[in-house]
Formats: C-alpha cells, structure tokens, sequence
C-alpha cells in the first residue's frame, strides 16, 4: 500500500506542475525559439508520468527502511518535489526562462543530494532516481538553450 501512496503522491505533484505547464505549450512555449533537438511536446507527459513513477517507487522504498537517515532523506525529496512544481510555476506560469534555469539548477542540486542519501539507504531506490537526475540535466541544457535563443 505504502508503494502505491507513494507514487500516487509523486504524481499528484506532476499534475500540479502540469497546471501551469499545459496551458503554456501551445502558445508562450510554442512561440519560443527552441534548438533543434529539442524534443517533441508529446514526448514529455509519458517521460514525466514514468519519472514521478519511478520516484514515488524509491520513496516507497526508503521510507520502508528502518536507517535513521531516512527522516532527512525524505524531506530532501520532498524539497525537491516542491522545487519541480516550483520550476513550472517559474518557467511556464510566469514565463520566465532564466528563472526557470535558476529553478532547475536548484532542483538539480536537490536531486544529487537526493539520490546520495537515498543510494546510502537503499541502492536500488538511488539507481530509481538516475532517469530523473539525468533527465532534469537535459532539461536544464534545454533550458538554457532556450534562454541563449531568446
């Protein structure tokens, strides 16, 4: 039970940073100058569904742990669930793309901190966190490519 509240609670903060994003990508978003890698806006929904997955799973995971890290470990990640809503309020709701990359380098750093302490605890729920880390780096390139073309 614990697995399936836990990733229903790390989809419920995608769906809350979908509030600002959904309206924005077929008109600011689209308006953009984006580099030509950039990748097509259906591709998103089904990598963030599977990444806020993967994350609610290793937060399952961690908190069934008894190592006194735990506590710390899980409030880490919540953080880091805030500052992801955070960055679409930033960079879709207020249409700001260098806050957007301040968000994301912060959520980046959340992230690393994050997968650390939860690779201490369990290595399977730090191998879990991977996808994400990597795609939030990617996402941040993306970023700050948009910035530079603005």
């Amino acid at each position: 039970m614990i697995y399936l509240i836990s990733i229903l609670l790390a989809e419920l903060s995608g769906y809350i940073g979908s509030l600002f994003t959904a309206p924005q990508i077929a008109t600011w978003y689209q308006a953009l100058d984006k580099p030509i890698w950039n990748p097509p806006n259906w591709l998103f929904a089904p990598v963030w569904l599977t990444l806020y997955l993967l994350m609610g799973w290793a937060a399952a995971i961690v908190y069934k742990t008894k190592d006194l890290q735990r506590t710390w470990a899980l409030i880490i990640y919540g953080l880091q669930l805030l500052v992801n809503i955070g960055w679409s309020l930033v960079f879709f709701g207020y249409e700001s793309i260098l806050g957007g990359l301040i968000a994301i380098g912060v959520l980046a750093f959340l992230i690393a901190v994050n997968l650390f302490l939860f690779w201490r605890i369990d290595q399977r729920a730090g191998w879990l966190l991977v996808p994400y880390f990597v795609w939030v780096l990617f996402a941040a390139f993306l970023n700050l490519n948009i910035l530079l073309l603005n």
